[in-house]
Parts: structure tokens; sequence; C-alpha cells
């Protein structure tokens, strides 16, 4: 039990106790039973009253109290905004998330911060939700303080008629890069040109994408030694896509790409004919006899 409810427990018994000892004491000094009747109602539904108003002020007053405590603590960030285009208050996350203090934050109309290529549909949405719309799940583009941009995933709830709206935004940055980085990683596997290492590679960063997933069960699943998961790993955590592509090595560059290597490999399984055999082997007898000709015969 909260120390606000044993507070409230204590404070109507007293307002009735009192009502009840008032009433009495009207009734014994009231000649007629009657109006000293009335008059013991009257305080008895004073108290009543309020008692319901203690009740309600105190519960308003801790609502209001874990409402802050939210727009505190909130991991995501939280903002009261009016309908003439300025955010009226942040709270600390928006700090954290964007590097602005408040007074910068509140300081121009929040539209500056959107990415110029996001503010016309930001400024048609923000219309939609001073016409009374909520706003579920929008994303733009919003200008930190260091001069990157961040996306940011708003909902937004309007009050009209106290002319502002309250929103919360949660940076979906990191998320979208992974979503587009998986993409490309499942297009260049799907590719006809990549090669086997890089395949593998590939295979190991989609595997390690997936919720829970841990070094040695991908290793078990693709077959592969746990050292070589947490390597490629650590290369993509790293440097990103570039870190699966090997470094050219030093030396005279290759005379042959990966493309050639892997044609003739494709053909390996095809049989030749019998004619294409003997006349190999006559090209072959007749280089030897030349060979032979020009080579002296061992003393």
């Amino acid at each position: 039990m909260t120390r606000a409810d044993v507070r409230l427990r204590l404070i109507v018994p007293v307002l009735l106790v009192i009502a009840v000892a008032a009433g009495a004491l009207a009734v014994t000094q009231i000649e007629s039973l009657r109006d000293g009747v009335l008059v013991l109602v009257a305080g008895l539904a004073l108290a009543a009253v309020i008692g319901a108003l203690a009740v309600t002020t105190e519960r308003r007053r801790l609502a209001m109290r874990e409402v802050e405590r939210y727009f505190t603590l909130s991991p995501e960030m939280v903002i009261l905004a009016g309908f003439d285009g300025y955010w009226k208050r942040v709270n600390p996350t928006v700090g954290a998330v964007l590097g602005y203090t408040e007074r910068e934050a509140l300081a121009r109309p929040f539209m500056e911060f959107v990415h110029p290529d996001d503010r016309d549909r930001t400024e048609e949405e923000a219309r939609r939700v001073v016409g009374g719309a909520k706003a579920l799940a929008f994303e733009n583009r919003i200008l930190c303080r260091d001069g990157s941009y961040k996306l940011i995933e708003w909902t937004v709830t309007p009050v009209p008629e106290e002319r502002v709206m309250y929103g919360i935004g949660r940076d979906v940055t990191d998320q979208r890069r992974s979503e587009s980085e998986q993409a490309a990683l499942q297009r260049l596997l799907r590719r006809h040109g990549t090669g086997q290492a890089l395949a593998q590679r590939l295979r190991i960063i989609l595997a390690c994408a997936q919720p829970g997933a841990t070094n040695l069960g991908v290793a078990t699943a693709l077959k592969v030694s746990r050292q070589t998961v947490a390597l490629w790993r650590a290369r993509f955590a790293t440097h990103r896509l570039e870190g699966l592509i090997d470094a050219p090595r030093s030396g005279a560059p290759r005379s042959i790409d990966d493309g050639a290597v892997e044609r003739p490999a494709g053909r390996a399984g095809k049989p030749c004919s019998t004619r294409c055999w003997r006349g190999r082997s006559r090209r072959y007898g007749r280089a030897c006899d030349r060979q032979s000709l020009l080579v002296p015969a061992a003393s």
C-alpha cells in the first residue's frame, strides 16, 4: 500500500467523524428534530463531497507524478509541440539522441531540424495532425547537432483544445541500416558471379543476423569453425560489407579473373568425345617427337 492510499484512508473517516459530531451537536441545539436531521444529512453530504475531492486531487497528483517520471526516464524521445511549429518541451533523451540542449531544441521551428528532402511530406503530415488525425510510424530524418542525420519514427497525438501535440520519437537509424545491409547481402549472395569464398562469408553474416544466433550455432549449421565465424563477424562489425572482401594482394596483378577460373570448372564434368582425346594424343606425340630432336641423347 502506498503512502497516498494510507493518507486517503485516514482523511475520509476523519471527515465522517467530524460531520457526525457536527450534526449531533446541531441536533441538540436545534429544537426541531426535523431541522436537526436535515443539518446532519447536509453535514454528511458535505463530508462526502470533500472526501471525494480529496481522493480525486490525490489521484491526479499521483498521475501527474507518473507522467513526469515517464517523461524524464523514457528511453524514447518525448516531445510536446505547439501548433505554432515550435517544440514546447523535450525530455532528456532528445539531448542524448540528437545532441541538443533543451534551450537549443526550443529556440527554432522544429521544421528546421527536418532534412530538406523530407520537409514537404513532414509538413503535410503535420497539417493532418493539427486537423485532429494521429500520426503512426511516420519516419523522417532529423538533423543532429554534429551535422549528421538520424532516421526517427514518430507517433504523434494532437490535443486540439490546447493547441498542442504529444510526440514519441524512436531512433530507427541502425535498424533500417541493418535491414538495408541484409537486403544487399542477399542480392550479392544470389548474384551469379559471386565466388565461393565470399558466398560463405555472406552466409555466415546472414546467419549471425538471426535472433539469438551464436558463433557456435552458426558454425555448426554451416559446417565451419567457430573461429571462422568470429573472424568474419568481427570484420563485418568493423568494416561492414567491405570487410568481407579480400584486400588486393601484393605482387604482380592476376592475369586471370575469378570468372575465367569458374568457367572451365563448370565444364569439368562434361565428357569429351573419343575423337577429341585421340586428336590431343596425336598432337602430344608429335610435340614430343619434335622435342626429342632438339635434345641430344644422353651418353
